[in-house]
């Protein structure tokens, strides 16, 4: 924009802020550049409610930002929801050894040994407690009670694994055969996943 043009808006300016525009007129003629905001000139009701309210609404957005951003960087991991149909394994890592409820599937196991499902989540437990020749005991006589019932064989892969050095070929085994029996095993693509190649 010209200078020329400028002066010649000034002069359109109301006479309420005459002196102001006055002046600007002088320092363009000088050469100079306007200056700011006329004194005297009162500012838009806009602009005031921005000059009062929007500095320390800003100021308090961004200290409500930083606490929230402190502390959701700080907080505990979430657990993962665990799926509805993760077998009896799956589960193991996530809860504490019930030592009533073994002691309970124990006695089940001593009455009634053909008792699958009690030999299953006993097979859990012992896991859990640290005794992984337990377990497999419990999870071989299941899956020799019912050779249809493939969760027995897929605990038992996963179990043949976790050793140190893992037994992948009786991992492979075990999954192999749960594949073999039950193609749609819910877990079919973690043991796909999972089964040693060889």
């Amino acid at each position: 924009m010209k200078t020329t043009d400028i002066l010649e808006f000034l002069d359109t300016a109301p006479d309420e802020i005459r002196p102001w525009v006055e002046e600007q007129q002088r320092a363009l003629r000088a050469g100079g550049k306007p200056t700011g905001a006329a004194k005297g000139v009162t500012r838009s009701r806009f602009r005031r409610l921005i000059d009062t309210w929007a500095k320390p609404l800003l100021m308090a957005a961004t200290v409500f930002a930083i606490i929230f951003g402190v502390w959701f960087l700080g907080r505990p991991p979430v657990e993962p929801a665990a799926a509805p149909q993760q077998t009896q394994l799956g589960e193991a890592a996530s809860r504490s050894v019930d030592v009533q409820r073994m002691a309970e599937l124990t006695a089940q196991v001593q009455v009634t040994p053909s008792d699958i499902d009690a030999r299953l989540e006993l097979g859990v437990l012992l896991l859990e407690s640290g005794d992984p020749a337990g377990a497999e005991e419990q999870w071989l006589a299941a899956a020799d009670l019912d050779a249809g019932r493939v969760e027995a064989l897929y605990n038992l892969g996963f179990l043949y694994m976790s050793k140190e050095p893992a037994d992948e070929q009786k991992a492979r085994d075990a999954w192999e055969r749960v594949l073999e029996i039950e193609p749609d095993f819910p877990q079919a693509d973690v043991i796909r996943n999972h089964l040693p190649q060889g």
